[in-house]
C-alpha cells in the first residue's frame, strides 16, 4: 500500500484502489490500517467520489478498522452515517438476536 502513495499524491488513485481491493481481507490488522489509510488519502486528494464508490461496494465486508481509517477525514454526519450502517449491512434480515438484561433473556427478530 505504501508503494501507491506517490501516485495517489500526484492525483492517480488507480494503483491504490487496485491494491486496496486485493488486500482488503488480508488477515493481518496492520494491513487493515494501511488499506484504510490509503483509501483516506484517495479521498483527501480530491477523489471523494471514487472513495465513496469504493466504500459503497465494499463497506459491508471490509474490516471495521479499515472503514474507520478510510472515513476519518469525512464530515461528522458522514462518518456517523457510514458507521451507523456498518452493522446493518452485515446482519441478514432473518437474524435473531439474544439479549440479556435485568429482566432475563429476550429474543428479537431483525426483519
Amino acid at each position: 500500500m505504501v508503494s501507491t502513495w506517490k501516485t495517489t499524491q500526484q492525483g492517480d488513485p488507480t494503483y491504490a484502489l487496485r491494491y486496496a481491493e486485493r488486500l482488503l481481507h488480508h488477515p493481518h490488522d496492520l494491513m487493515h490500517k494501511a488499506v484504510g489509510w490509503m483509501l483516506r488519502e484517495v479521498g483527501k486528494r480530491g477523489n471523494q467520489v471514487l472513495l465513496e464508490a469504493f466504500l459503497e461496494k465494499h463497506a459491508a465486508t471490509m474490516p471495521r478498522t479499515t472503514l474507520r481509517y478510510a472515513i476519518e477525514r469525512m464530515a461528522e454526519h458522514e462518518r456517523q452515517e457510514w458507521m451507523g450502517t456498518y452493522p446493518a449491512l452485515l446482519k441478514p434480515p432473518h437474524c435473531v438476536l439474544l439479549l440479556e438484561g435485568k429482566k432475563g433473556r429476550e429474543m428479537i427478530r431483525n426483519s
